[in-house]
């Protein structure tokens, strides 16, 4: 417990982000802060993406690269972070389908949706993802539309597997 906790609230956990020199932890919190001031200046804000709630597309620890929310720009398939209303966590999930006041948003490798996500509750959209200092072309590209809508009717789990294979049988060859 920290000097400005009380008994009754968590500690907040931190999470390790890429800077020059190695990794720092970073509670939650704070990295909200600090994304939505870099966002509000325009500019891109990279860190290394903690759990599995999106792979194979971003795999734990993979670094990704967020650029400012454009609500007239973003589509389905694209992957946005946002501060879950209810819990005010960072999440960074897929967006699967429109409406009038926001986006139902579900991660990859999840068997639920989060639901409907409000517009102001979206702080930026994912452009790259690099994995071991290379760019992971998959998932970000035209088929973000495909895997959306794989995800929205629950297909995208069950066909992950075979594609995986024969993806990794077609780069072999």
């Amino acid at each position: 417990m920290n000097e400005n906790q009380t008994k009754d609230q968590p500690e907040e956990k931190g999470t390790s982000y890429v800077h020059i020199g190695g990794p720092i932890s970073i509670s939650n919190k704070y990295l909200i802060g600090i994304i939505r001031d870099v966002m509000a200046h325009g500019q891109m804000f990279r860190f290394a993406a903690p759990g599995f709630s999106m792979s194979p597309f971003i795999r734990d620890l993979d670094v990704i690269t967020l650029a400012p929310y454009e609500r007239t720009t973003c589509r389905i398939g694209a992957v946005v972070a946002f501060v879950r209303p209810w819990t005010g966590q960072l999440v960074v999930h897929r967006v699967i389908a429109a409406s009038e006041d926001g986006w139902r948003i579900k991660g990859d490798n999840n068997p639920e949706e989060d639901g409907l996500i409000p517009h102001d509750a979206i702080i930026c959209q994912v452009i790259k993802v690099e994995r071991d200092g290379k760019n992971i072309q998959h998932g970000l590209g035209p088929e973000r539309t495909i895997i959306a809508l794989l995800s929205r009717w629950n297909l995208l789990s069950y066909l992950l597997y075979p594609i995986v294979k024969l993806y990794s049988v077609i780069r072999r060859i």
